[in-house]
């Protein structure tokens, strides 16, 4: 990638980034709800500053089966129920191939997070991935893959 011609090391800054998210999550009390996530990636933008960037897709479930979801970029989430996609995240980007992403030099702002709620049902898929994956399967062929393996 470009950043590694000079010398930097994207994943200096998206490890130390979701360190900070989950040391923050620990401390939650009674399950982690979205006021919860947005205070943990507050505390992460501010406190990394070191060179690079990430895209966040961070998801909760609760006993009563809400999911919630906080993302920003083109990671994301899926739920697939039977076969069929019930419900996605949206990609974000300012334009092809440039997503918005948390950097060190604070383009983005945890205000610029898309949060979700959805109630998920027993047997349901939920997916939490990176454009790694999401690139490269569509939630459709997601859907047809987990149909095929039985879930």
């Amino acid at each position: 990638a470009t950043s590694c011609k000079h010398g930097v090391d994207s994943a200096v800054y998206s490890n130390k980034f979701m360190q900070l998210v989950a040391e923050e999550l620990c401390e939650a009390e009674g399950g982690v709800g979205a006021s919860d996530m947005l205070r943990a990636l507050q505390h992460a933008h501010a406190g990394v500053e070191d060179l690079g960037s990430a895209t966040v897709c961070l998801a909760a479930l609760t006993e009563a089966r809400t999911l919630t979801v906080a993302n920003l970029g083109d990671s994301g989430a899926v739920v697939v129920r039977k076969g069929e996609v019930v419900f996605a995240t949206a990609s974000r980007q300012h334009f092809f191939n440039c997503p918005y992403q948390f950097s060190w030099d604070g383009e983005e702002q945890v205000a610029d997070m898309d949060l979700y709620t959805f109630q998920v049902e027993p047997q349901d898929l939920v997916v939490v991935a990176s454009d790694g994956l999401f690139d490269n399967i569509f939630p459709s062929e997601l859907a047809r893959m987990a149909a095929a393996a039985g879930a």
